[in-house]
């Protein structure tokens, strides 16, 4: 192997494509034979256009990226347990409201709900109703979580839809990333809840 040589080979470059990323942020220059250019559509000494419509779909893909992110960082535990999570609080909430306003439709589940927390409790020694509360809180902090998440999705893809110049798009994805941030910054104070 000590013997072989490198091979050396030049290549005039006949023409240069400019280079964006996603978020229509300037990268740099390609430089292409002319077949090269001819294949993506330019010719030499074209000025490149930005592909809108590219640019939007991979700024929609990061954002649902995102929010798939955020939704496994919200639900970041056993999905059997978000389920338990998600029953406590529906038979909670409908003994809680029964408690306040009777109604003879919801005493059965109001007295399932109070059964099964009171299945709970034999174990801890906690006050079942102050258990009920607690899953009801939790269970709604978790449900605003996820509507943030949403509402992000969704505020993204309108706005990035309805960008008509890659200029607009830019404005558009700088502006999502302050709301993302103070979605974030929402998100931690709920999980803190």
């Amino acid at each position: 192997m000590d013997d072989l040589e490198p091979v050396k080979k030049s290549v005039t470059a006949q023409g240069e494509l400019h280079a964006y990323k996603s978020d229509g942020t300037y990268v740099g220059v390609m430089i292409a034979t002319t077949d090269q250019l001819a294949d993506m559509g330019y010719q030499a000494g074209d000025a490149p256009s930005l592909d809108l419509e590219v640019l939007k779909a991979a700024a929609i893909n990061q954002a649902h990226a995102i929010a798939v992110e955020a939704r496994l960082q919200i639900a970041n535990v056993d999905p059997k347990r978000a389920i338990g999570w998600v029953m406590k609080a529906m038979f909670g909430g409908i003994w809680q409201a029964n408690e306040q306003s009777p109604n003879a439709r919801l005493q059965p589940l109001a007295d399932v709900a109070a059964q099964g927390f009171g299945i709970e409790v034999e174990m801890t020694g906690e006050d079942p109703v102050a258990l009920r509360d607690r899953a009801i809180e939790k269970s709604g902090a978790y449900f605003l979580a996820l509507q943030l998440v949403e509402g992000m999705e969704r505020i993204a893809e309108i706005q990035i839809n309805a960008a008509d110049t890659p200029e607009a798009l830019a404005q558009a994805i700088a502006q999502l990333r302050v709301l993302e941030e103070q979605a974030l910054e929402k998100l931690n104070q709920l999980q803190s809840a």
